[in-house]
């Protein structure tokens, strides 16, 4: 017998003293570096998780909510008055009571509830729907999406709310990712076998340490110094700069690092939660694939003129043949533009309505979500966020709510269009009430919170809600929307959204006004003077619809009634567009001259 081997299957002294070696040296390093953790707490070094953004700055930022004290003084904190312009106001107690779950929403502007506000968003469903499905429990939520925030807007913000006490965070971005301009180094990828490692790494202080004493000196981190810009404490959007979309030009280099930014913000937010015993739950940000067009669709650089041409001759050949209904020739239209530059967005939602239209819904679906992902004017998540979600999901083991699934379930053809969405990415309020009930159906199963499983109830609170939405205060959002449409060239958008605000309310003159401009742009003359008289009815002195009207009139041969209408224009304006009224005047009664040329004008 070897001297080494012991009968009967005993471990040898020799393992054994390897195996306590082993032991002891793990031992050893835990407390080496537990020691070490402790000292770099006590002179304030954070783990990576707590650190600012390396990829943005920020040039200044104020709490979202600041302290506010009742007449019994009961200290809230409670959204501050220079923030309401992208924050609905929202109110909740300093100090915690006990046995209270405090649930924050986080987001962009569907959290928030825009075009509406927060009792119709998913925050107010749920608010409402906690009252009666959970009456034994008190819960706070607490409406925290920024209008126009992205997800690295959504994580510095994250930063204030981890102090008050949450319970579950809520998150909901990623369509507003490409909103500001933002200028990135090249950070090296990391391998996806070492995410997990990396990750482990962020919660430690000396890996932030070491990473904040190494990368300076490496190519990449004098790159990214070199690259890095601070934004403007709150959201500075390229399009409220610009004329519109075409600000936006094709990077596909920038999109890329965007969604490892993106991934970036996702990860540190968990991390930032869980460092204080928060969950965590995120949704998958849905868009209208079926009836919003790309909103700015672009060549490749290189094709020639030529080539433009004769792909615009093919791709209008396409749609005619789609509005004639022959699929046949349409998809051969299609194809031979594609063959020329498969890159414009436009093609591929034409594409999809095609598919669509011979019932290829799998088709159509590709065909649409190109399309948006082609958009040279990214407006919407792209596709690389759902997989960055599941990556992130699967990472660190949170709950996803999946409210594509959900609006392509609510939608006709399961393509989610106009039954689901007011336009590119703003939900119904139908569709945010199941949100909501997703959401609380997860955080029921998660042992979060515990929900009566009473359909009377559901229906109960979804009656009270909705009999208390404010007509006019909706129809005043959807006039708003309108406008912005309007302004982003999505006209028969904009047509829709004015004759919704109309309906809601048919006495606000400024809605009749808007859905007269919805109609002029979607080319409904005779639609757009209606609209005009009947806001002059409500208010004879709305001088913006004297002076509309009054240019339809002239267009159409009535010269006295423009003129009419552009005196109205002139004297109730003031100095709003004062010039134009006066020019308007002058060229009409230089009309009416000519008409009538024994006329006597002033």
């Amino acid at each position: 017998m070897n001297q080494q081997e012991l009968p009967s299957g005993q471990p040898i002294k020799a393992s054994l003293s390897v195996f306590k070696r082993v032991l002891f040296s793990l031992i050893a390093v835990a407390l080496a570096l537990g020691l070490l953790e402790a000292g770099l707490a006590l002179i304030g070094i954070q783990p990576e998780s707590y650190l600012p953004d390396p990829y943005v700055g920020f040039e200044s930022t104020s709490s979202l909510f600041v302290e506010t004290r009742s007449s019994e003084g009961k200290v809230y904190l409670q959204t501050a008055k220079n923030r309401l312009q992208l924050f609905n106001d929202q109110k909740f107690p300093l100090i915690k009571e006990k046995g209270t779950i405090r649930i924050f929403s986080l987001g962009g502007s569907t959290t928030f509830g825009r075009p509406y506000k927060d009792d119709t968003s998913f925050n107010g469903w749920m608010r409402a729907y906690l009252r009666e499905l959970a009456p034994d429990q008190e819960f706070e939520v607490i409406n925290a999406g920024g209008v126009s925030y992205a997800s690295y807007r959504v994580a510095k913000l994250m930063e204030e709310l981890i102090q008050y006490a949450p319970d579950i965070f809520v998150i909901y971005t990623g369509h507003n990712e490409f909103l500001e301009e933002r200028i990135y180094g090249k950070v090296p990828k990391v391998p996806r076998s070492l995410k997990g490692l990396t990750r482990l790494a962020r919660n430690f202080r000396s890996a932030s340490l070491i990473k904040k004493t190494v990368s300076p000196l490496t190519s990449a981190g004098k790159e990214d110094a070199k690259a890095s810009r601070l934004l403007k404490g709150e959201v500075d959007a390229l399009l409220d700069n610009s004329v519109g979309p075409n600000v936006y030009t094709r990077d596909k280099e920038a999109q890329a690092r965007a969604m490892e930014h993106y991934r970036f913000n996702l990860l540190r937010m968990v991390d930032m939660a869980e460092s204080v015993g928060a969950h965590v739950m995120l949704v998958t940000p849905s868009d209208n694939l079926r009836d919003v067009s790309p909103f700015k669709s672009d060549f490749n650089e290189k094709l020639s003129l030529e080539q433009r041409k004769l792909w615009k001759q093919y791709y209008d050949q396409a749609r005619q043949a789609y509005a004639e209904q022959n699929a046949e020739l349409a998809l051969q239209s299609i194809a031979a533009a594609e063959a020329i530059d498969a890159l414009p967005a436009s093609l591929h939602f034409v594409k999809g309505r095609i598919f669509e239209a011979i019932g290829k819904m799998d088709e159509a679906v590709k065909s649409y979500k190109r399309a948006r992902d082609e958009d040279v004017c990214p407006l919407r998540a792209l596709s690389p966020v759902q997989s960055i979600l599941a990556d992130v999901v699967s990472d660190t083991e949170v709950p996803l709510v999946d409210f594509v699934a959900l609006q392509s379930r609510l939608s006709r053809n399961g393509i989610p269009g106009s039954d689901v969405f007011l336009d590119h990415v703003h939900p119904t309020i139908e569709s945010h009430r199941l949100l909501a009930l997703e959401l609380l159906g997860t955080m029921d199963r998660n042992n979060w919170i515990n929900l009566k499983e009473e359909g009377l109830l559901v229906a109960k609170v979804t009656k009270s809600v909705m009999d208390g939405v404010d007509r006019a205060e909706h129809a005043f959002a959807m006039m708003n929307l309108a406008k912005v449409l309007g302004w982003a060239g999505k006209r028969q958008e904009a047509y829709d959204a004015s004759k919704k605000s109309v309906e809601l309310n048919s006495k606000s003159p400024n809605g009749q006004f808007q859905a007269g401009l919805a109609a002029f742009l979607a080319d409904k003359l005779d639609e757009a003077m209606m609209h005009y008289r009947h806001a002059l009815r409500l208010d004879p002195s709305h001088s913006d619809a004297h002076c509309n009207l009054g240019g339809l009139l002239e267009d159409n041969g009535e010269i006295e009634s423009a003129v009419h209408h552009f005196e109205k224009a002139l004297l109730h304006g003031g100095e709003h567009g004062r010039e134009r009224n006066k020019q308007n005047l002058a060229n009409a009664l230089k009309k009416m001259d000519q008409k009538n040329p024994n006329s006597i004008s002033n």
